[in-house]
């Protein structure tokens, strides 16, 4: 088993009917993934080092050359590693980027794992936005950032990783535990059968438990 090897990331679980054949064209990754680097698969304990952070929609996500990801079309990224470290960076780039892409079904196709729950996300996704189409804006607010991580547990297969986020100062700390799994040669956010995102969202009083974790951390 190549553990980082590339993938093509694409699956064909794409509901029948008119616009079935345009769904799946949409949900096939361009280019295969490259061969990555890492090959340290314990659960970190520290931050993970050699990641660099960008700018989405507010909000600072992390990468890394050797874990992942590598390849960014638009609003999806894909292309990590089969490690822990890719699974945690697969978490806070994918669970940010399906909370604020508008570009969110394609997103769907192409990072959240198959099967009734990512029906059910899309469902409840869809209610939202025509929701959201027909109320008042209510304004941006403060974009909460990533602070720190907790594992749960870790397979090659599949991963929990808890994710902590606040805003400035620690005024507010609010955590989420999430599910990843490798599906067809990628990390994909496995979401609830309610459609939800995280199977636990909780406010959070400190860091104690978790690994301090943000961009220009040390």
């Amino acid at each position: 088993m190549d553990d980082c090897g590339p993938g093509d990331d694409s699956d064909t679980d794409v509901a029948a009917g008119p616009s079935s054949a345009s769904l799946l064209l949409s949900a096939a990754p361009a280019t295969p993934c490259p061969a990555l680097g890492a090959k340290d698969h314990g659960v970190p304990a520290l931050a993970p080092a050699g990641v660099t952070w960008s700018l989405y929609h507010e909000s600072l996500l992390p990468m890394s050359e050797s874990a992942g990801s590598v390849r960014a079309e638009g609003d999806v990224v894909r292309c990590f590693a089969r490690t822990p470290i890719a699974a945690l960076l697969a978490t806070a780039q994918i669970s940010a980027r399906y909370s604020f892409s508008d570009n969110w079904k394609l997103l769907m196709e192409r990072s959240l794992a198959p099967g009734p729950e990512r029906d059910a996300a899309r469902t409840v996704r869809a209610s939202a936005e025509a929701a959201a189409a027909t109320s008042q804006p209510s304004g941006t607010g403060t974009v909460m950032q990533l602070v720190a991580f907790k594992f749960v547990s870790y397979t090659d297969d599949a991963a929990a990783v808890e994710l902590m986020r606040g805003t400035d100062g620690d005024l507010q700390l609010v955590s989420a535990l999430y599910t990843v799994k490798w599906v067809n040669g990628g990390w994909r956010l496995q979401v609830q059968a309610s459609g939800a995102q995280a199977s636990m969202v909780q406010k959070e009083s400190s860091l104690s438990g978790f690994t301090p974790w943000q961009a220009g951390g040390s």
